[in-house]
Formats: C-alpha cells, sequence, structure tokens
C-alpha cells in the first residue's frame, strides 16, 4: 500500500479503457441503465477501478464486490479509499488510503458570470469578478473541479450548498478545506494540465495533503 497522502490517479479516455471481467450483480446493474452513455460511463468506471483495485487486493478484477458506503461512496472492505469521475467520454480514478474525491469536468460553462454567484462563496465570489474576463472561465472551471472533488471525499455531494464550502479562486486551492458537519481537515490539489481536450481535474484528501502520481493520461 502507498504511504498517507499518496494518491494513485489514472485519467484516460473511456474508448481506451481496458476491457476486465465484471461480476454478474455490475453486469446486471449496467443492463438495467435505460441511457446509453450512462451506462457506458458506469462500466468504464467499474473497469478501470477493478483493473486499478485487483493487484492491491491480490485478487481477480472480478473477484471482490464493490459496496456502498452509509454516504453513497462505493468502498471495498480491507482495502484502499477510492473516488470515480466521469466527463464528456473521459473516465478516472483516484486511489488512496484515506478518504478521496476526484471530479473532472470539461471546462467552464458556457456563462460562468452567471453561474458564479449560485456556488461561491463570497470572498471566492469577489475574487473571480476582480479577473480579467479572458481569465474568468479557466478560473470558474479550477474552482469547480476542486469543490467537487472535496464534497465528494466528504461523501456529501450538493446536499450542502456548495456556496457554504470554499475551495479557492487562482493558483493555489483553499488549505485546508473545511466541510460543513465535519471536524476533519481536509486538502485540495489540482491535477496537472494535459492540453486541449483533456477535462479539467482535483483531487481531495481527509487529513493529508495530496501527492498524486498520475499513472495515466492518455
Amino acid at each position: 500500500m502507498r504511504p498517507d497522502g499518496s494518491v494513485q490517479v489514472v485519467v484516460m479516455s473511456i474508448t481506451d479503457v481496458p476491457a476486465v471481467q465484471l461480476p454478474p450483480d455490475e453486469l446486471s446493474r449496467a443492463e438495467a441503465i435505460a441511457h446509453p452513455s450512462v451506462r457506458r460511463d458506469f462500466l468504464a468506471g467499474r473497469r478501470l477501478v477493478r483493473r486499478m483495485l485487483a493487484p492491491l487486493l491480490g485478487l481477480a478484477p472480478d473477484g471482490f464486490a464493490i459496496l456502498l458506503d452509509p454516504l453513497e461512496r462505493p468502498f471495498v472492505t480491507d482495502g484502499p479509499c477510492f473516488s470515480i469521475s466521469h466527463c464528456d467520454g473521459w473516465v478516472g480514478v483516484a486511489i488512496a488510503t484515506t478518504d478521496v474525491g476526484l471530479d473532472l469536468e470539461p471546462g467552464a460553462p458556457l456563462d460562468p458570470d452567471v453561474i458564479a454567484p449560485t456556488v461561491m462563496t463570497d470572498a471566492e465570489l469577489a475574487a473571480f469578478l476582480a479577473l480579467d474576463a479572458a481569465d474568468r472561465p479557466d478560473a470558474f472551471a479550477r474552482l469547480w473541479v476542486r469543490k467537487e472533488a472535496l464534497l465528494k471525499a466528504g461523501g456529501l455531494g450538493f446536499s450542502v450548498d456548495p456556496r457554504a464550502v470554499a475551495a479557492g479562486i487562482g493558483k493555489h486551492p483553499v488549505d485546508p478545506a473545511r466541510l460543513p458537519g465535519s471536524d476533519s481537515t481536509w486538502h485540495i490539489a489540482d491535477l496537472p494540465a494535459a492540453g486541449q481536450g483533456v477535462p479539467v481535474g482535483a483531487v481531495a484528501l481527509r487529513g493529508h495533503r495530496p501527492v498524486i502520481t498520475i499513472e495515466a493520461r492518455i
């Protein structure tokens, strides 16, 4: 197992995810998903996470159960923590020794100035509006993946108003970050930029500053 704070990340095109055998319950769950793109995303995420977890667990990719905890986060018994994210034909998995959240996004929405007041803290909004208009889309996208990664790591999703959670505008995330109702400290790290067409990403981790190892970004 990797040391505390280490986060193994794989981000790749869904079409490049290696085929692995899935257990019958996951295949049945996939067959019950009506929307083709949602079904495709689910299968790609499960294939990738099983491919990554299998050597860590010493089991075949279909030889262990993926369960849901009370906060609806997937987990494996006696194994590492992980997070899965999908984005416009891409899939990513982050694996760590403690609660972890990964988010990928294609970029900012078409109207970030309109949406910003609904998702940013007062301080974030002030910093955002102080930027040149040309810099705002990138800043919005970076803040959004940080914020969603943090909410995923805490198992909260958007049951919490994102305006109540600070993630940071600019080059550096808020550190440490806090979540409502949690006594834990959380730390956020941006995934390195990887070129046009590759999604923006961030990782959040409970209790440790993430040291990210990008195993693949294809």
